[in-house]
């Protein structure tokens, strides 16, 4: 698998310190040119700027616009831990059964993935059928999520610009004002139906086997990478088997 940065700003890719997947060979990854003015931010100012953006849809509202919760990364010898500290009015989607503990303001329930008939079929794909909704109302919460995979976690910010391809799997929790679906990549040979398209403004937390390692590539940089490995990337790096 080939990477390649064709624009001054940099991309980014995850990779874990043990495999994900049983093909072998490298691939290519190549960044894609974007408008000049493209830039990262973090988790907190993508949250900062959707909620100014949604005020005007709730004035005269007694409800106020909702604001994305906060994600902590809590680390030990033996794994880590992620508390999400949710504001009022807010809400986030985790996978069913990591959510360690809850403050009682929490609300929890479990739902399908989209309408009744996608969510049947999600398993064929090896997706899940079903997710857990968390919410808050008129006060704040905090829920304790356990990761699956005792490894590395991390906290993508996404403010809309761009998008992430992450292995099925290693998505653990997401904020509400992001879409996740199946991404229809370069064909089977690389194994598209293992990563899903996550779009939209908000945060991600993804987890994995053992480390993860952030890798930046700038313009004109290229490099080839053991798919096995490959966790996330950003949509702004073009992919070639």
């Amino acid at each position: 698998m080939s990477l390649t940065a064709t624009t001054r700003h940099s991309r980014r890719l995850l990779l874990a310190t043990r495999p994900t997947a049983l093909r072998r060979g490298l691939s290519s990854f190549h960044a894609q040119r974007s408008p000049a003015n493209d830039h990262t931010t973090t988790s907190e100012s993508a949250t900062n700027t959707l909620s100014r953006n949604l005020s005007s849809l709730f004035q005269g509202s007694p409800t106020p616009a909702p604001v994305d919760p906060r994600f902590e990364i809590i680390d030990s010898n033996h794994g880590s831990l992620v508390l999400a500290r949710l504001p009022p009015y807010s809400q986030l989607y985790a996978q069913v059964g990591q959510t360690l503990g809850q403050s009682p303001r929490a609300h929890a329930r479990t739902c399908p993935r989209g309408a009744a008939a996608v969510a049947a079929l999600r398993p064929l794909l090896g997706r899940h059928a079903f997710i857990q909704e968390i919410s808050t109302d008129s006060h704040p919460a905090e829920v304790l999520l356990a990761p699956k995979h005792a490894g590395d976690v991390v906290v993508l910010g996404m403010d809309g610009t761009r998008d992430y391809y992450v292995r099925r799997g290693r998505l653990l929790a997401q904020t509400k004002f992001l879409a996740v679906s199946t991404w229809h990549g370069i064909g089977a040979a690389f194994g598209a139906l293992a990563f899903d398209r996550v779009s939209g403004r908000g945060s991600a937390v993804i987890n994995t086997f053992g480390g993860l390692h952030r890798l930046v590539l700038r313009e004109g940089d290229e490099y080839w990478v053991d798919p096995r490995y490959v966790v996330a990337w950003s949509s702004t790096l073009d992919v070639a088997p």
